[in-house]
């Protein structure tokens, strides 16, 4: 098993020594990636293109919604964890992979985290009604710890 350099490493304690969360996307999350695309196909309609581009623009859509849902639907079995400043990301089979975490976006609904596992990075969206309570407000923490230490690199948003 690969280890995280010593850059990647959290400085941040915790109120607890382990935090997790998974990563399936919220509800919210899904009403805004279908919502979005069905604007998108409807604004289509306005556009006076003829039929053969309109297709070919609507079938885009589609295709982009199809790709989407289908990552979407990769993340539900993942899980983030931290334990002890060490980031990682756990899959459905259980392994762990560990991951060097920053925080790329951060208000009080929503956190974007980047993940980056050496081979793969990944920008990851955690609204709030997505994670159980105690869940959110440890990764919060640790988010707001993060960028006030100045490793969490990115936009902030205090409030």
């Amino acid at each position: 098993m690969r280890t995280c350099s010593a850059s990647c490493r959290s400085s941040v304690t915790p109120a607890t020594a382990f935090a997790e969360c998974s990563l399936a996307p919220s509800p919210r999350q899904w009403l805004l990636l279908v919502g979005g695309h069905a604007l998108a196909a409807g604004l289509l309609a306005f556009a006076n293109l003829p039929w053969w581009q309109f297709g070919a623009v609507a079938l885009l859509v589609l295709a982009n919604l199809g790709w989407q849902a289908r990552a979407f639907g990769e993340r539900r079995s993942w899980r983030l964890c931290h334990d002890d400043g060490n980031w990682s990301l756990v899959d459905r089979d259980g392994r762990s992979v560990p991951v060097c975490c920053r925080v790329r976006y951060l208000a009080r609904w929503l956190l974007v985290f980047e993940l980056d596992d050496g081979c793969r990075r990944r920008q990851v969206a955690l609204m709030r009604d997505g994670c159980a309570a105690e869940g959110w407000r440890q990764f919060h923490v640790l988010a707001r710890g993060l960028v006030r230490a100045g490793r969490g690199e990115g936009r902030f948003r205090a409030g």
